[in-house]
């Protein structure tokens, strides 16, 4: 389950969730960077 929540919370913010094994299993999560707020004008 913790798995299927991270790849649906990163694959929501643009990303995506990968799982590899070979010799042991690595997990990479990659999301973009977050856009930079947009000033308010008066």
């Amino acid at each position: 389950m913790g798995l299927w929540l991270t790849r649906r919370i990163a694959e929501e913010a643009g990303g995506v969730a990968e799982v590899a094994t070979d010799s042991g299993t690595v997990f990479t999560v990659e999301v973009p960077p977050a856009a930079e707020p947009e000033a308010e004008t008066a």
